[in-house]
């Protein structure tokens, strides 16, 4: 109980030290990650907090993509497009998600694909490089990054698997129980288009479903 105040009471002291618009930044750290406060003030001066409207590319295809963001709110998108102009989502993310160019040839090499905000968003940035660099400092860019790789090779392994075995509206059931926090908020053209159906197709499921 004892050590229980005395945390709390430091987590309170560490938030006075920071400016209102990266206090939760503050608190995702405290969260999600093992660090003590200087670590977290270290990260914290990093990043710089912006608001962006909806349908704003982050990143566009064939930019290289060099910055990190964690999602204070809103939703993102990852999404390929074809010459013709038709798009396919490939992952969402949104509220205390972080992304960054985990691989080295999404970090040196133009991005195949785009990364937009389906809602409006308030977000925080930092270059990667610099995140990178800091974490090397405090001994814990393993940690961050085979955390991150984990869950995006774990999605991509659920995904493949749904798409060689389950039918279109198992796909979507199970979407549902993953990730229906989003699809609720996010056009079903959008959900269609993750799951690889129609949009007619998504619909003419959602109204199976109801019966």
């Amino acid at each position: 109980m004892t050590d229980h105040i005395i945390k709390t009471d430091r987590n309170n002291n560490l938030l006075k030290d920071v400016k209102s618009t990266h206090k939760i930044l503050v608190e995702y750290f405290l969260k999600n990650h093992s660090l003590n406060e200087k670590e977290i003030l270290f990260l914290v001066q990093l990043f710089t907090y912006k608001s962006v409207k909806r349908d704003i590319r982050l990143i566009e295809e064939g930019q290289v993509w060099d910055k990190v963001y964690i999602v204070k709110s809103g939703i993102l998108r990852f999404y390929y497009t074809t010459p013709c102009g038709k798009f396919f989502n490939k992952g969402f993310f949104n509220d205390g998600n972080i992304i960054w160019p985990i691989t080295p040839s999404s970090r040196s090499k133009p991005s195949l694909f785009n990364i937009e905000t389906l809602t409006d968003c308030d977000v925080w940035v930092a270059s990667f490089y610099d995140f990178r660099e800091a974490l090397m400092c405090l001994n814990l860019w393993e940690q961050f990054s085979f955390t991150l790789i984990e869950a995006i090779t774990e999605e991509k392994f659920i995904r493949e698997y749904e798409f060689l075995v389950n039918d279109a509206e198992s796909r979507f059931t199970n979407l549902k129980k993953r990730i229906g926090h989003i699809t609720e908020r996010i056009a079903d053209y959008h959900t269609a288009s993750y799951l690889g159906i129609s949009p007619v197709a998504l619909s003419r499921i959602k109204k199976r479903l109801k019966n």
